[in-house]
Formats: C-alpha cells, structure tokens, sequence
C-alpha cells in the first residue's frame, strides 16, 4: 500500500511496504528476513503483555527506526530488562510506572539471530547516532508509527481507494487484487 505524504519534506514522497510484500515471502521467510535486517540501535515499538520482577516482555508490533516494517503478524516478542528501565523520579520502582497493553517504543539493545531473540532498552544511550532525537518509553496510539496505524489499523476505507488506484494504473497486478480483496473482507467484518 503506499502512502503520500507532504511532511515535514515540502516535496511529496511515498511509503512503501517492505519488498517481501511483494515478494509474496512466507512466514519463516519474513522472520528471517528481518532478524537479518534488524540492527542494535534501530527502533521497535511493542505493546507490553506481561510484566516480571525483572522486566516486561513486549508484543512487536512494527519497526520504526530506518527499516519500516508492520511486524505484528512475525509473532515476534522482546524483553526488556529492569537494567534497561530508566527510573523516574517517582517511582522507586521503575516497573511501576507500566502497565500490561503500553505501547512501548524502545530500541534494540541486542539480537540473537540464532536463538531468535530480542532485547529492547528505553535508555536514549542504546538508540543509533542517526535516531538519538526520538523519545523511548510509553507512547500514546496517536504516535504510533504512521506506517503501522495506515496499513492495519483504521485506514481501510483510504486502502480500498488506494488498491484500486493501483488496479487501474495496473490492471494485471496480482498483489493489488489479492490485498483489495483482503482488505475489502476486512471492511465487510467491520
């Protein structure tokens, strides 16, 4: 799907999805792909669904650093380690402050490509030199990366049009009929 936008550039310039879309990339392929692509330093952004004495476990949801990628369906989860937890001023305990189904916006603090495990850090010192402006911690929904909110959550109607722009710039596009047809099933469950 590909999203236009004039901000904060004065020149429009598209989204697009990640080329596996397109690629028609299984499952497993997804996974590894990203475990590939994914660096220390790039952002993640997860919704918190359990909490430990030793940190919370977050449900990734999309990449949001350089590579942009909607991930929610890789069931792909990571932790965050009390360590990696800034205490605030107050709270004692910096896991008080968060709460099952936070949105989290964290960065990657390490991969194990083998054991395919993520850990995630809310320091700003774990973020790469490149993302060092972008706030760590609970997000509302409204920051949600643009690209997760547009693709998933709530844009069906502007996806519908934008598929079927596609297919009339493309008649013969698989992928546009197949996610059209898609997305216009999810608009009819809505």
């Amino acid at each position: 799907m590909i999203q236009v936008s004039t901000c904060p550039s004065p020149e429009p310039y598209a989204v697009m999805p990640p080329v596996e879309l397109f690629m028609e990339a299984s499952f497993e392929e997804r996974r590894v792909m990203l475990y590939r692509d994914l660096e220390k330093g790039d952002i993640v952004v997860g919704r918190i669904n359990n909490i430990r004495e030793y940190g919370f476990f977050l449900t990734l949801l999309c990449t949001a650093g350089g590579l942009k990628r909607d991930i929610e369906d890789l069931e792909l989860s990571a932790l965050c380690h009390i360590r990696e937890i800034p205490s605030t001023v107050s709270h004692d305990d910096p896991l008080s402050y968060y709460h099952i189904g936070d949105f989290i916006r964290a960065a990657v603090k390490d991969i194990d490509r083998y054991q395919e495990k993520v850990t995630v850090s809310l320091h700003q010192a774990s973020l790469s030199s490149k993302m060092k402006h972008v706030k760590l911690g609970v997000i509302p929904r409204e920051e949600l990366p643009t690209h997760y909110r547009y693709a998933n959550k709530g844009s069906i109607m502007k996806a519908i049009t934008d598929f079927e722009l596609a297919l009339m710039n493309c008649p013969d596009h698989r992928n546009a009929k197949k996610y059209l047809c898609q997305t216009l099933v999810e608009r009819g469950k809505q």
